[in-house]
């Protein structure tokens, strides 16, 4: 397969985590490609069916599994930017970005953090967005008859 970052044909297989789960992992750059849920299998604290989220930006990264353009976003409760593809929800994550992403979520975890503070997803996510943005153009409509 072709490492999106890359863009080589430098993916191998790779066995990861106490299950063994098998990985695609780049022999140039260090990135990892996790195919649907397999991140969930070896990190306990990953975000559950991840999906890319409103105000993603499309890349010119490619899924080398469906050669689809990959999104990317910052990864929940982190300053971690991952590209995820639409089409298999497969997650690029650059090198060092795994170690980076298991640490903060899991100092989260250890003061009772994640689940409080995880960002909202599916219809509640996007009615909280909404409702978020409907209150932020009154408030601006507000201020703008003051002035």
């Amino acid at each position: 397969m072709h490492c999106p970052k890359c863009r080589k044909e430098s993916l191998q297989e790779i066995q990861v985590g106490e299950v063994k789960t098998r990985v695609d992992h780049c022999r140039t750059c260090g990135g990892i490609w996790f195919d649907q849920r397999e991140l969930e299998t070896i990190m306990t604290v990953a975000v559950k069916d991840l999906v890319v989220p409103s105000g993603a930006v499309e890349t010119d990264r490619m899924c080398p599994r469906d050669f689809e353009a990959m999104y990317a976003f910052k990864y929940p409760q982190t300053e971690v930017t991952v590209d995820l593809c639409r089409k298999c929800s497969g997650l690029w994550l650059d090198g060092g970005e795994l170690t980076e992403i298991k640490k903060v979520r899991a100092q989260l975890a250890g003061c009772g953090e994640l689940d409080r503070r995880a960002p909202e997803t599916g219809l509640v996510g996007g009615l909280g967005r909404l409702f978020e943005w409907v209150v932020d153009e009154v408030s601006d409509l507000e201020l703008d008859s003051l002035r």
